[in-house]
C-alpha cells in the first residue's frame, strides 16, 4: 500500500536514513543527519 503512496514511502525512507545514520560509528555525524532528516519529515 506504501508503494500508492509516496509521503508514507518518503517518510519510511527517511526513518531508514536515520537509522543508518544512528547505526554509523560517528555520534556527531549521527546526531546531525538525525536532526535534519527529522526537520526533513516536519516540513
Amino acid at each position: 500500500m506504501w508503494l500508492l503512496d509516496p509521503y508514507s514511502f518518503l517518510y519510511s525512507y527517511k526513518s531508514w536514513l536515520c537509522l543508518q545514520a544512528l547505526a554509523s560509528g560517528n555520534e556527531r555525524i549521527s546526531r546531525s543527519r538525525y536532526l535534519a532528516i527529522l526537520w526533513l519529515s516536519i516540513c
